[in-house]
């Protein structure tokens, strides 16, 4: 990461505007990322024809596309760019269009959701929100599965990313795994899965179990 630069006014629209420039290219690094062995092991735990939820589709592979081949899925990203690419590789599921800190959905529906890469781009502020959002959405004992940030920063943006402007914002691990205790969430269990663009690091994951 090089040349952090100050928060936007509107550190949304960055990220929008940003995952709308470089879908492509991002895309195309993805698909080199494996996560299938970890996800596999959420895969396992959950009913036969699973209900599950993926914030921050991005292209729809190969996270989306392994999640839609094993039961009913539903997509939400904030880029339409991105979205434009899902709809080629994954015609037939749902995919939204929004913010997640805005989008509604019923209590109690999901089996599992999932959200990789995604979090640390919203405004830690909403993070404890989101969550809980997140707790709402899922059936009871329904699965979490998120990528975290290695660090805290409070918010900047990199003018590298795939030769855009993109927004981080985020906490350290211990503040998820604490935050999701807090809302009644067992048996977190912490991993990683290998970086998304070239980073030489890992990224965090948490895989949580929402209370019965």
């Amino acid at each position: 990461m090089t040349d952090l630069g100050p928060v936007p006014a509107n550190p949304k629209q960055v990220v929008r505007a940003g995952y709308d420039a470089c879908a492509a290219a991002y895309s195309e690094t993805r698909s080199g990322v494996d996560e299938t062995a970890e996800l596999e092991r959420l895969l396992d735990v959950l009913p036969t024809y699973p209900l599950t939820l993926e914030v921050g589709c991005g292209a729809g592979y190969p996270v989306g596309a392994l999640l839609a081949s094993r039961g009913a899925y539903i997509g939400v990203d904030i880029s339409r760019g991105q979205l434009e690419l899902a709809r080629r590789t994954l015609p037939d599921a749902c995919l939204i269009e929004g913010d997640v800190a805005e989008l509604q959905f019923r209590d109690n529906v999901f089996d599992a959701i999932v959200s990789l890469y995604t979090l640390f781009h919203l405004p830690r502020e909403e993070h404890a929100d989101v969550l809980g959002r997140f707790l709402g959405w899922l059936r009871p004992g329904g699965y979490l599965f998120i990528t975290v940030a290695r660090t805290a920063h409070a918010g900047y943006t990199e003018t590298d990313f795939f030769g855009t402007t993109m927004y981080w914002s985020h906490h350290e691990p211990a503040w998820y795994v604490n935050a999701l205790e807090a809302l009644g969430f067992s048996g977190i269990r912490e991993s990683s899965i290998p970086a998304d663009h070239g980073d030489r690091y890992d990224h965090p994951v948490l895989f949580a179990r929402a209370p019965r």
